[in-house]
């Protein structure tokens, strides 16, 4: 004995002769065949179409009504009545569900699965959204994504956040992502749906790529004070240098990085900032030591910088030459010795007369 569904969702349907309703997997139709009009349903699983109820119109009329019929598990369905209408009798149902499986929908697009947009521009997504259920839908309309764009829906040149499609219908609308000039690079996952008794969504990679005009505004430099020094080995030496924005936005995150050849030591006493607004710069003092057995000649020092959204072009590079000891102070040092020694015998000489 079948106790029927427990109605959660009820939904009422006027089938008329020779129309067919279809409702997610499930398939209503009144028609004729061979002469006699009947009553069936129809449900779709694996790919395959089972007949769960059919029944003659006269047998219908012989019915009690109303009268149901239990379709499956989720769903029974009631007839009210027979009517009549321009096409003859009709049928007055009422569907009980124990979900909701008389909206439906569908979401698709004409854009292409990866979508490209600079920093501070912006791109449309044509979106077709199609009632496909038995029910008038109003969609609330958003966005899923991870970054600080900003996502907004067209509809008729209006600005909107929900849409009433009919059922049956579908409308044509656009989503507009606005990426700021902040916004940082790289690949991104967006989600756009529509949510009212049913979602659908679509979902479209959004690579933001930095815009010509962007670069100027995100401008980084390094200005070194000295752009040669001589060291001698072993010995350290200290290089200024001012690391500014020269951009028009702030910049986040700034990292300054010291490269110098091998053996050598290098220290920085200020090798990051958080932020640096409009045109604001700070100083750090870059410490090169090169090492007790460097070699004669000429070395350079490569000093760079970066943050969230620029780095600079090119290292700023200071050369480094590393001087030889000098003899002089030994062949100095050795006349001063010698003109001793003669002065010592000159004066013993010059004392015993």
């Amino acid at each position: 004995m079948s106790v029927g569904v427990t109605a959660q969702n009820t939904q009422e349907l006027d089938l008329s002769y020779g129309e067919e309703v279809e409702l997610n997997e499930y398939t209503f139709r009144y028609d004729d065949q061979d002469g006699t009009r009947y009553f069936e349903v129809t449900v779709e699983r694996d790919g395959s179409t089972f007949l769960v109820e059919q029944q003659t119109q006269d047998e219908l009329y012989d019915l009690e009504k109303p009268h149901t019929f239990d379709i499956s598990d989720e769903l029974d369905i009631e007839l009210k009545e027979m009517t009549s209408d321009k096409n003859g009798v009709g049928l007055n149902l009422s569907l009980k569900a124990s979900e909701n499986i008389f909206a439906d929908a569908d979401m698709s697009t004409s854009a292409p699965d990866r979508v490209f947009v600079g920093q501070s521009e912006e791109v449309d997504i044509p979106l077709t959204l199609e009632n496909t259920g038995i029910v008038n839908q109003t969609f609330s309309l958003g966005a899923v994504h991870n970054t600080s764009a900003e996502v907004s829906y067209n509809f008729q040149d209006f600005n909107v956040t929900k849409l009433k499609v009919d059922n049956g219908k579908e409308e044509s609308i656009s989503a507009k992502i606005d990426v700021p000039e902040t916004a940082k690079k790289g690949t991104y996952h967006f989600e756009l749906y529509a949510e009212d008794k049913s979602r659908v969504s679509e979902n479209i990679t959004v690579e933001i790529r930095e815009s010509s005009d962007a670069s100027e505004r995100r401008r980084i430099s390094l200005d070194a004070e000295e752009s040669f020094i001589g060291v001698k080995p072993g010995e350290e030496k200290q290089i200024p240098v001012r690391v500014r924005n020269r951009g028009t936005v702030t910049i986040d995150n700034i990292e300054v990085d010291v490269e110098a050849p091998e053996g050598w030591e290098t220290e920085l006493t200020q090798s990051s900032s958080p932020s640096l607004e409009q045109y604001d710069s700070f100083r750090t003092m870059v410490t090169v030591k090169a090492p007790v057995n460097a070699q004669p000649g000429d070395n350079f020092v490569e000093v760079s910088a970066s943050s969230d959204e620029t780095a600079t072009e090119e290292p700023e590079r200071v050369r480094v030459e590393v001087q030889q000891e000098s003899n002089l102070r030994y062949i100095g040092l050795g006349i001063m010795g010698f003109s001793l020694v003669l002065l010592i015998v000159v004066y013993r000489r010059l004392g015993r007369r």
